[in-house]
Formats: structure tokens, C-alpha cells, sequence
């Protein structure tokens, strides 16, 4: 026993809390031992799903994705402190299995994950309870770490702040798993399937035939990702280089705040030194000042308000590749639309036709920039700052930035989510308004006869009520949107700056530490600014891409049978032996036509107006 728990003893209890060797031991033995059994029995259960169910949508739905992702995350994290804890307190081997047993478990949680949704998005309801007790493991244990750090000093300071952090952000992503589940199985009951408002949206507005199914945001993401990976080395290579200076980007944007927090520390010191020990400009300069000019200098400014050498060279990299893109897309979609039969062209609008190979080839090109470059790179940003944070200060500002990140996100979405209602009503508004105009304009003959401009102007002005009444609720949402942030963010740096006050005053922290934190709660405010916007942003484009693919997917009903050889001809000549067609049963346009026309020659067809004319050459097409 002492082998195993180390120099945390044998007392049940320790700085308020259960012995950690006590609870992790146990704690570990109950999730591992559960979650086997529950993947057990989730297996089962998605297999006689799977028998129930007619064939489902294809790929992994938005929520699956989500899950499987979240889970790969909290496995990461503790394969991450495994190592860290082997390293860094080697003589507590139940801290390191702790983490070792929980990793496994995520893992196995994302392959179940993975194996319902390939068995017609089954629910995932037998997960729950081990999510359950997750979640009540890791809220304890935030409690016992920062009982533990401001206790005792059985591990290292800097080890148990960035461990407090690594339990908060267990909570959060344990309580995302929670509500994506319960969402996804209650789906599944009402739906067999279902997925993302976007999804829903896109089959809902796409334009290909039923039979061509609609695809998940995963798959569109897939399918993204195959049309704009370059076919060409160089291109590849430019690819690669975009992806390294993402990398460097990240860095550079922690190194910022951290170099300046090492420089305000210098000059106060400075400052506060007596006249003849103040060290001169050149000892100054080196090394804080010079390595936080340079990394101004690729990051473009604090926060990155002006875009930087890094930014800038990236973008001039991935112009080609965005073109290529575009190319390729374009390309693709115009020759099957060519070789679609004349029913196709037909039936369909023109208009419809190019604006959906407009917005689908843009879609495609867009939603990979805004995920890769801005989506995914600020996601990083606020977690390492975040991190970074909760190991240099105290764990009171850890609490501090999880509460405002963990409230800022999901009430942005919230809101950004209720205000697309008047912004529907905006745009129906605003369609009626000008329609009003159009038809006035277009019959003011009409107009003129029934002397009617008072009553059109009437009719008008209620339009122009109308749309502005829902332009003011729709502004005043956004508003209200902003006073939300606003008043977040400001309890947050409010709270923080009072701890780091506290800190200074203490000895614990620094002059500098109260800018860093100041500087990096500043970096995260611009990022999360935006998340609402770049949810509705992507669910938009996920709609464009949907019937772009859609109308890739369209097959002609004239096709040329599997191996069918080119036709050769040297001379030809086209007749019609006694040919009968109706468009509509009953309605005969041609009856027992007969002509030939040979090769070279020039024949005419001359009629009435539905007569038939066309149709003889679209016959052709036949």
C-alpha cells in the first residue's frame, strides 16, 4: 500500500478532502469497470438497432462527430498528464493509472461512438450513466486538487494549477458529451436519424432528385476537403507550408503577451532600483524588448488587429491553391451539367442552375478558410492562453477564465440562434417592400387607369412599416447580443484583476502577471466575439454545398450503357420514318412524320406555332 500510494499516506482524509490515493483508486476501478460493462451493452444495442432500421443517411452526423471528438479530446488529455505525472511526481504510481484508466475509457466511448453511428445513427443511451459519473468525478475533483494545491505540498505548484485547469475543462467537455447525447438519442426515437439545424436546412432546400439522399456535415466537410486538396506538388507544397505557418502563428500569438508581461516586469524593476544601480538602455533592450518588437512584428499587433508578416505571407501562399480549387470545382459541375439530357435542362431554371454552381463552388473555398484558418487557430488561441493562464497565476484566475469562457460560448450561440428568426422576418419583409415596388413600376399603365398612386403609396408605406419594424427588432437583438458580451466579459476581467491585485499584494504575483492576464483576456475577447457569426456563416455555406453536391449527384436519364464504344461515323444522314410523339397522353404534337435529311444538305421546317418544330430536333437528343 505505501508502494502504491506514496507520500500521500495512509489518512482518510487530507486538506479537507478524501486521500487522493483513496478516491482516484477507487474512482478508477468504478468508470473502468462500468464503462466496459456499458460499452458492453451499447454495442448490443445499436446492433439490434441497426437490424430495425431501413438504411440511413451516410457518414457521421454532426452531433456523432461532435462526441467522438470531445470524447478523443479528454482522452488526449489524460494520455498527456500519464506522462506528466510519470515525470513529475514518479513515486505516486495511482495518480498515473488514474489518468492511464480514464484515457482508455474515452477511448473506448469514441469507438462505440463510432460504431453507432455506422449502425443507422443508433442512440448512445447506455453511455449516459458513465457520463454522469464522469462529470461528478470531475467536479470533485477540481475541489480536492485546489484543496490539495492551497493545503499541502505533496506535488509541484506549477503540476496541480495546470491539473485544477485540466478538470475544468474535463467538466465542460464531459457536459458537452452529456447534452449532445441526450439530444442525439431523443432525435433518434422521434426520427431514426437526424443531425444539425444546417443539415435539416440543406435537405430541406436542396434541389437533387429524393433518391440522391442528403449528407451530413461531416460528409460535406469530407467532400470539401477532397475538391480543394491540390493535384500538383507544387500546390501540395504550398498547402503544407499554409499548415506550418498556422503552427508558428499560434506560438507567435502566446509569445506576444508573454514577452510583454517579461517586460513591464524589467522596467519596473528598473524603475524602482535606485539611480545608481538603474542598468542603461542597451541592458534594457535585451533580451524582452527586442524578442517582443519581433513578435509584434509577425503577429501585425496586439491581438492581431493589424494583419502580420505570418498572416500575410500565409495568404499569399494559399492564393493559388484557392484558385485551383475553384478551377477544378467549376469545371467539374459545368461538364455534367453539359452532358445531362434535355429533360434536365428542361425542367430546371437556368437562373437556379448557375446560382447554385455559384454559391456551391464559393462554399466549398470558403468554409475550408473559415475553419481551418479562423475557426480552428482561435479554438487553439483560447485554449492555450486559457492553459497558459492557469499554470502562471493563481487557480482563482482559472476559475475566473472557464467561468467566462464556459458562459460567453454557449449564450452567444443561444442568442445568435434566436435572432435568425427576425432576421427571416427581415428578409420576407423586405422581399414584399420591393415586390411592392417592382409591381407598381412594371403596371403603371394600369396604375394610371384606376387612378390608384394614393393607394400604391399606402400599400407602400405599410411595406416600409413592416420591414422596419422587423429591421428594429432584428438590430435591437444585436444589441442586446452585444450588451451580453460586453457585460460577461467584464465581470470576467473584473473579477481577474481583483485576484491579480490580491496576488501583487500578497507577493504571488507581479505588475507584469496583471498584464499578462489583461493582455490575454484581450486576445481571447476578439475571438469569441465572433463565434456566433461564424456558426450561422458555416451553417450557410453547409446549405451551398449540399445542393452543389446534389446537383453533381443528378444522373441523365440517357446514359451510354457500361463499356459502350465511341461512334465512328465517316458520312451519315438523319430520317424520320413515320414518327408520333405527345408530350401529355392524348395531346399528339407530331403524328406519322417522315422526312430525310442528308448528310451536307440544309432542310427547313416551317410552321404553325405548336406545330412541332422543336420538337423534331429535340427528338434528336432522343
Amino acid at each position: 500500500m505505501d508502494a502504491w500510494c506514496g507520500d500521500v499516506g495512509q489518512a482518510i482524509w487530507l486538506a479537507r478532502t478524501v486521500n487522493p490515493c483513496y478516491f482516484e483508486t477507487i474512482s478508477t476501478g468504478l468508470v473502468v469497470v462500468l464503462g466496459a460493462a456499458l460499452a458492453i451493452m451499447q454495442d448490443t444495442s445499436s446492433k439490434g438497432w441497426h437490424l430495425a432500421r431501413s438504411p440511413a443517411k451516410p457518414g457521421m452526423l454532426g452531433r456523432e462527430t461532435a462526441w467522438v471528438l470531445g470524447s478523443c479530446v479528454l482522452a488526449v488529455v489524460h494520455t498527456v498528464y500519464t506522462v506528466l505525472s510519470w515525470v513529475f511526481v514518479p513515486d505516486l504510481p495511482f495518480h498515473t493509472a488514474h489518468h492511464a484508466a480514464l484515457a482508455f475509457t474515452w477511448l473506448l466511448a469514441a469507438s462505440c461512438a463510432v460504431r453507432a453511428a455506422r449502425r443507422a445513427h443508433a442512440p448512445m443511451v447506455w453511455l449516459r450513466p458513465l457520463l454522469v459519473l464522469a462529470l461528478l468525478l470531475y467536479v470533485y475533483s477540481v475541489y480536492s486538487t485546489m484543496a490539495l494545491y492551497l493545503g499541502t505540498r505533496l506535488f509541484p505548484a506549477t503540476y496541480m494549477k495546470s491539473l485544477i485547469w485540466a478538470y475544468m475543462m474535463a467538466v465542460a467537455f464531459t457536459v458537452l458529451l452529456l447534452v449532445l447525447e441526450v439530444k442525439q438519442s431523443k432525435a433518434a426515437r422521434i426520427e431514426g436519424y437526424t443531425a444539425l439545424p444546417g443539415d435539416v436546412e440543406a435537405a430541406a432546400a436542396a434541389a437533387g432528385p429524393p433518391e440522391s439522399g442528403t449528407r451530413t456535415w461531416t460528409t460535406l466537410f469530407l467532400e470539401a476537403c477532397k475538391y480543394a486538396w491540390p493535384r500538383t506538388t507544387p500546390l501540395r507544397v504550398r498547402v503544407l507550408l499554409c499548415v506550418l505557418l498556422l503552427l508558428l502563428m499560434r506560438v507567435v500569438n502566446l509569445a506576444v503577451p508573454i514577452t510583454y508581461k517579461r517586460l513591464v516586469d524589467q522596467l519596473a524593476s528598473a524603475t524602482a532600483a535606485p539611480p545608481e544601480d538603474r542598468p542603461s538602455f542597451m541592458q534594457l533592450l535585451k533580451p524582452w524588448e527586442l524578442l517582443y518588437l519581433a513578435a509584434i512584428f509577425f503577429q501585425g499587433g496586439v491581438g492581431g488587429g493589424i494583419t502580420g508578416f505570418i498572416n500575410n505571407a500565409r495568404q499569399w501562399l494559399w492564393i493559388p491553391v484557392a484558385q485551383d480549387a475553384y478551377r477544378r470545382v467549376s469545371l467539374a459541375v459545368f461538364g455534367h451539367v453539359l452532358d445531362l439530357d434535355l429533360s434536365f435542362h428542361l425542367s430546371r431554371k437556368t437562373g437556379e442552375v448557375t446560382k447554385v454552381v455559384d454559391r456551391g463552388t464559393a462554399a466549398i473555398q470558403n468554409v475550408l478558410s473559415t475553419i481551418l484558418f479562423q475557426i480552428l487557430p482561435q479554438v487553439v488561441d483560447m485554449l492555450t492562453a486559457a492553459t497558459y493562464l492557469a499554470g502562471a497565476l493563481e487557480p482563482w484566475v482559472a476559475l475566473i477564465v472557464f467561468i467566462t469562457i464556459g458562459s460567453y460560448i454557449p449564450l452567444t450561440i443561444i442568442v445568435t440562434e434566436w435572432r435568425g428568426n427576425f432576421r427571416r422576418d427581415m428578409n420576407r419583409t423586405e422581399n414584399a417592400r420591393s415586390a411592392r415596388v417592382t409591381d407598381a413600376l412594371l403596371n403603371w399603365e394600369t396604375v394610371k387607369y384606376f387612378t390608384n398612386e394614393q393607394l400604391e403609396q399606402d400599400k407602400y408605406g405599410e411595406a416600409i412599416d413592416q420591414y422596419q419594424n422587423a429591421e428594429y427588432r432584428f438590430l435591437s437583438s444585436l444589441n442586446f447580443l452585444n450588451v451580453i458580451q460586453s457585460g460577461i466579459m467584464f465581470v470576467g476581467i473584473t473579477a481577474g484583476v481583483m485576484a491579480c491585485t490580491a496576488g501583487v499584494s500578497t507577493g504571488t504575483l507581479t505588475v507584469g502577471d496583471t498584464v499578462l492576464f489583461l493582455t490575454l483576456m484581450a486576445q481571447l475577447y476578439g475571438p469569441l466575439n465572433f463565434f456566433g457569426t461564424y456558426y450561422r456563416v458555416i451553417q450557410q455555406y453547409m446549405i451551398d454545398m449540399e445542393n452543389l453536391l446534389q446537383l453533381l449527384d443528378t444522373a441523365g436519364k440517357v446514359i451510354d450503357a457500361p463499356g459502350a464504344p465511341d461512334l465512328q461515323l465517316s458520312s451519315g444522314a438523319v430520317e424520320f420514318r413515320d414518327v408520333a410523339f405527345a408530350y401529355e397522353r392524348g395531346l399528339n404534337v407530331l403524328k406519322g412524320v417522315s422526312f430525310s435529311a442528308p448528310g451536307g444538305s440544309t432542310v427547313a421546317f416551317v410552321g404553325a406555332t405548336g406545330s412541332g418544330k422543336s420538337t423534331l430536333t429535340r427528338l434528336l437528343f432522343r
